[in-house]
Formats: structure tokens, sequence, C-alpha cells
């Protein structure tokens, strides 16, 4: 299967994979990342709505605030503007 690229303006999706549709997800487990620089990065656990579990980390939060069973929603980050979209999570607006 080779896949492809998210199509602008539809919800977020894991295109491609077949595994979600609505986006949405439920944090099961969580830790935070230690970077080099001293920087933070929540790294999540995400029981998606369709069922299947897929891990990433969460932009836009700080690592206090996410917490198990906190709502998520799937999105697409690029490192920069060459590198292709990776799926990552944030947190839903409650």
């Amino acid at each position: 299967m080779t896949p492809r690229t998210m199509p602008r303006g539809r919800t977020p999706a894991i295109v491609g994979l077949g595994m979600t549709e609505s986006g949405g997800g439920t944090v099961v487990s969580h830790a935070v990342a230690h970077r080099r620089d001293g920087s933070t990065r929540p790294l999540v656990i995400v029981e998606l709505d369709e069922g299947p579990w897929w891990w990433s980390c969460v932009v836009g939060a700080q690592p206090h605030e996410v917490t198990t069973a906190a709502r998520v929603r799937l999105d697409y980050e690029r490192a920069d503007g060459d590198s292709e979209a990776v799926p990552v999570f944030r947190l839903a607006a409650a």
C-alpha cells in the first residue's frame, strides 16, 4: 500500500492507512521526551475513535496539560517545508 498525502480541506485522517475517519481519539498513556536542547515534548499512545491504537507526540501543548483520558485530534506537521508530513496529535477543544 502506498501512502498518499492528505487532501486539503478534509478532516485530518491517516490517509492511505485506512485507520481513522473521525480524526479523534483518547490518550491511553503518556510520557515526556526530554531533548538535548532542553525542550520537552509530550509523547502519547492514543486509542483512535475507530479502535486502533496509535503513538505519536502532542504538539501545541505543554507536558503537564496532557493527561490520561484527554481527548485529542489528529493533525499533520512537517519538520521543515520540504519534509514529509507526519501524524501528530493536538489537544481537542473542550
